[in-house]
């Protein structure tokens, strides 16, 4: 879902959610609902019911699993330096470093390219009353090939 609201009165958010088969994760706040984890059903703390039917907001167990290595090596410098909750601070970061090492940028032409189209398909999509848009592959299908980043630590 793309969603574009300034007028509307609601609690902030950014609307990042990633939905996957056994849970979801929204962002801002985080919070998650997982059904299963590592082969094993979630129960609610009550105990009576499935885990996934109410939000978990205590993160800190998932954030010292999960965090990518970048943030946390930056983020208290990330923290005190950038907006966005230090979000903005290691992605500029990341593109600094990687113009100094001569390395390839983490978003090429064709993420730009992906990034622009979007407004004009919804555009085309609401002047035909919500129809779906066939959405360009600007790589002519080389993004089934193309080697993953490595992991910056």
């Amino acid at each position: 879902m793309l969603q574009h609201d300034t007028a509307t009165p609601r609690p902030y958010t950014r609307l990042n959610t990633v939905v996957g088969t056994n849970g979801s994760f929204a962002g801002f706040p985080n919070r998650i609902a997982l059904e299963r984890f590592e082969g094993k059903t979630l129960m609610h703390k009550n105990g009576k019911t499935e885990a996934f039917h109410e939000w978990d907001t205590q993160m800190e167990p998932w954030q010292k699993r999960y965090d990518h290595p970048l943030w946390t090596r930056l983020e208290a410098e990330a923290q005190r330096n950038g907006g966005h909750g230090g979000m903005d601070y290691v992605m500029l970061w990341r593109l600094v470093w990687c113009l100094r090492e001569g390395l390839a940028l983490d978003q090429d032409v064709y993420d730009a390219a992906a990034w622009s189209v979007v407004f004009p398909l919804s555009c085309d999509s609401v002047a035909q009353r919500g129809n779906a848009q066939t959405f360009p592959d600007f790589t002519r299908g080389l993004w089934q090939s193309t080697p993953p980043l490595p992991i910056v630590t």
